[in-house]
């Protein structure tokens, strides 16, 4: 079981985080997504590797849905968000919390599942290589990070991909399938798994869900290329 000091609070924040302090104090924003639960752990196939009191990992509260179901499961659950005021609304259904700034404190080689649903639109490639690089170091050899991603219908292109601070606010920050995996190994993984693209709620775009594993390529290398572990 890990255990650690209470999380810091930052001394100031930047553009996104006050976009989703100002989300999380606002009374049914739409930004604060709630999904969660069996219907979505089937959606992404790990209803079957949610084994009571294993830890797991979960990327971005949302409303807290999903973290109070595997509570009450019986797993212990971390959670990583970007800003403090987000955990208040899990109390008592976590065993420790980061900030998304503390990555780098995850513990090596321990959670057997990572899961990040509705959270890929929202962070642009550079804050996303880096999440999924130390997510894959947490992780166990056999682990999985279950993650959702959204494309454009039709298809995003490389020439019209944006990452601007309106699109990350609003899940904007759309990526292909080939996108993805190119991503996931810069960051020495692969994709084992992808599903058929679903419809958005917004129409004009479709979503994926993928298990990332570890790949051939160590993910200490894709952290420090120029360290030996």
């Amino acid at each position: 079981m890990v255990r650690g000091a209470k999380v810091r609070r930052l001394p100031a924040m930047d553009e996104m985080q006050r976009w989703w302090e100002q989300c999380h104090n606002t009374p049914d924003s739409y930004y604060i997504s709630d999904y969660g639960g069996p219907s979505l752990w089937e959606r992404m196939r790990i209803s079957k590797i949610l084994d009571r009191g294993a830890p797991v990992l979960e990327i971005g509260v949302g409303g807290g849905r999903d973290i109070r179901h595997l509570h009450e499961r019986g797993l212990e659950v971390h959670v990583v968000d970007i800003i403090p005021t987000a955990f208040e609304r899990i109390k008592g259904c976590f065993e420790r919390v980061w900030l998304e700034s503390e990555l780098e404190l995850l513990p090596d080689s321990y959670f057997g599942l990572a899961i990040s649903h509705l959270v890929t639109q929202h962070i642009d490639n550079r804050t996303l290589t880096r999440q999924v690089s130390h997510v894959l170091r947490a992780l166990r050899p056999e682990g999985v990070f279950a993650m959702q991603f959204a494309d454009g219908l039709p298809p995003v292109t490389k020439e019209h991909y944006y990452e601007s601070l309106g699109a990350k606010q609003v899940g904007d920050v759309l990526r292909t399938p080939q996108m993805m995996k190119e991503l996931v190994r810069q960051c020495g993984g692969r994709i084992a798994w992808i599903s058929k693209p679903e419809p958005y709620p917004d129409n004009d775009k479709q979503w994926f869900h993928v298990h990332i594993r570890r790949g051939r390529k160590r993910w200490w290398n894709a952290l420090f290329p120029d360290r030996r572990p």
